[in-house]
């Protein structure tokens, strides 16, 4: 669905935020070989955190408005995660649950692809409720 929407060159589904951590569980596409110990090691460096940490209860940001993007190239986390995984930019929705992330979503766009724009921003913000619903509905399932 993000794909069709977005047209992204990497897309994340983060589930069990704890603490402002990395996730408990990751889903990317495309995979990323051995995931579970890249995103243990991606969650110490990640400059989004703070910002997240920063503002709870914010919905979307951008990557670029918390950290420049010329900064951000010129960044550990930039060289030693986000260039290997072939993105500069990208846009993250998140969803909360009494104060902590419970899941979050990310895409992520190439060098050669365009900055998210306003009607992408817009189409995600209005799919963000029904891609909720299904996050609920499967942490759901597993509790039962």
């Amino acid at each position: 669905l993000l794909r069709a929407a977005v047209a992204p060159h990497r897309v994340t589904l983060f589930l069990g935020h704890i603490g402002m951590g990395e996730a408990r569980v990751v889903f990317t596409d495309p995979p990323i070989p051995d995931a579970a110990r890249w995103y243990a090691e991606r969650g110490k460096e990640n400059p989004f955190s703070p910002f997240i940490a920063a503002n709870r209860g914010l919905r979307h940001y951008r990557f670029e408005d918390v950290v420049p993007p010329a900064a951000f190239r010129r960044s550990e986390f930039y060289r030693r995660f986000a260039e290997p995984e072939g993105w500069d930019k990208g846009l993250s929705f998140l969803y909360w649950q009494r104060g902590e992330v419970k899941a979050m979503f990310s895409v992520y766009r190439t060098p050669r692809q365009p900055a998210f724009d306003a009607a992408e921003l817009a189409t995600l913000d209005y799919i963000y409720p029904f891609i909720g619903t299904a996050i609920d509905r499967v942490r759901l399932l597993h509790s039962e």
